[in-house]
């Protein structure tokens, strides 16, 4: 039994004790709850104390769980670096912990619903349950052999459409075949329990090793929030004693040609392996955990952990050398559009109009002579080319239209080596916005990448709601 304190009393915590507690209950024992609110500290919290951090000796625990979306703030008041306590952990590290008890390792799950919400968490799922299957929406028909269903609602609803969208699987469910509510899981119910680290079986190599595999991302991201996967899972992984590897071989990505799935690492093609071991060798090891698929992004990166293929680094600096003026400053201007409008978790693009009009504002009180514009919107460079004429430069790659409202991952061009250059292309913006002097863009994944790779060197960075 895990003794645990949860640090927090919101939305969080609430979804914790209404969704997950029940099943956790026999290997999970709550001792209290910490709330920095003095009038909270007054009160109960579904029957538990809530105290200050300074009470939390009062009580005999094992752990104190983050169990809200405060991680930095309370690591900063902790005084301790992220995710490098053992004492006080995030929520992934905690529901980690209950994964590898093995509660789940008995149970055959059926996922119903959408499959894109299926990829993300099918190479998880078969290191985690007995057996997995998946049904799509409407194609139960006389499926047989589970003791649970996982609902999978599409992941472009936001929190009204995924519990529309939900209670219509469930009402399918019920009319199909004889099964108890309680053995239905909304995706609010289970997630966790698939985003998080897990200890995995391979093999009986490297006994004395234990690998931490960066890996099995999500399917949709590119480059910008991969790179930020894999430079904080490097930092983990060196803070628990881990050996890293980057693993972009196992499941589909928008760099790897379908048909290598499985048998090519797709990182190797840009970047160097972030360890000597080879993939295959470290699946065959005896002390293995798989990360989570959004894990360890707050903690500390590095930019000098990563290093690009001898070939890249050539591709680069020829790009360098062709676009960027000399002695000259540089506002890198990151414009996201097409799928960005679709996802309601992400920034809401600007109008164009209005993001030009507030970028020459903008440029003008820096004083930069030149703007290095990062977009996949072909009208964006149309606009910013007539605005700011000859000062303005980009990298020639394969843009959308701003009406593309598909996921950009799926989208394939006809050429060869397309995932390659799709690829190439990505990295090319990205590590020549780190080059630049400035940036300012929406809060994204190239933002927020660029940012690491200039090691926090820019003179002004505005990421902007």
């Amino acid at each position: 039994m895990i003794k645990v304190i949860m640090w927090g009393t919101g939305a969080t915590a609430k979804q914790y004790i209404n969704k997950y507690h029940k099943r956790m209950c026999d290997y999970v024992e709550i001792m209290a709850f910490i709330d920095n609110d003095e009038a909270k500290q007054k009160k109960r919290f579904y029957g538990y104390n809530v105290i200050s951090y300074e009470k939390v000796d009062d009580y005999e625990f094992d752990y104190i769980v983050i169990m809200n979306t405060y991680t930095k703030e309370i690591w900063k008041q902790i005084g301790k670096e992220i995710e490098n306590d053992r004492i006080v952990i995030s929520s992934d590290q905690f529901f980690e912990l209950f994964v590898n008890t093995g509660y789940w390792e008995d149970k055959r799950v059926l996922f119903y619903g959408d499959g894109m919400r299926f990829d993300l968490v099918e190479y998880r799922a078969q290191f985690t349950f007995k057996t997995v299957q998946y049904v799509k929406t409407g194609g139960l028909g006389s499926v047989t052999d589970f003791d649970v269903v996982f609902l999978c609602p599409p992941r472009l609803l936001d929190q009204h459409g995924t519990l529309t969208y939900e209670e219509k699987l469930r009402i399918d469910i019920h009319e199909k075949m004889d099964i108890e509510d309680e053995h239905i899981l909304g995706i609010g119910e289970w997630r966790y329990y698939l985003q998080c680290d897990r200890r995995i079986k391979g093999g009986s190599q490297n006994g004395n090793k234990n690998f931490f595999i960066i890996g099995a991302l999500d399917p949709m991201q590119g480059w910008g929030n991969i790179l930020l996967r894999v430079l904080g899972g490097i930092t983990y992984a060196r803070n628990h004693h881990m050996i890293p590897i980057v693993d972009m071989q196992s499941i589909k990505n928008q760099y790897l040609p379908e048909g290598l799935v499985g048998v090519h690492n797709a990182w190797e093609d840009f970047f160097e392996q972030v360890s000597r071991f080879d993939i295959s060798e470290v699946y065959c090891s005896r002390n293995i955990i798989l990360s989570g698929i959004n894990t360890h992004i707050d903690c500390l990166m590095d930019a000098g952990d990563i290093d690009y293929r001898k070939n890249v680094v050539q591709l680069l600096e020829r790009a360098y050398k062709v676009l960027f003026p000399e002695k000259e400053k540089v506002l890198g201007v990151v414009y996201r559009g097409t799928d960005y409008n679709v996802v309601y978790s992400h920034t809401t693009p600007w109008k164009l109009t209005e993001y030009i009009s507030y970028i020459r504002h903008y440029n003008e009180k820096i004083g930069y002579g030149y703007i290095f514009l990062a977009t996949e919107v072909e009208e964006a460079v149309v606009a910013f080319k007539k605005e700011f004429g000859n000062k303005v430069f980009w990298v020639e790659q394969q843009r959308y239209p701003a009406s593309e409202r598909r996921w950009l991952y799926s989208i394939h061009f006809d050429r060869e080596n397309d995932e390659f250059k799709k690829g190439m292309e990505y990295i090319t913006v990205l590590e020549l916005l780190s080059r630049c002097d400035a940036i300012v863009g929406t809060n994204s994944g190239t933002v927020r990448a660029a940012i690491v790779l200039n090691k926090n060197q820019y003179e002004h960075i505005n990421i902007l709601e």
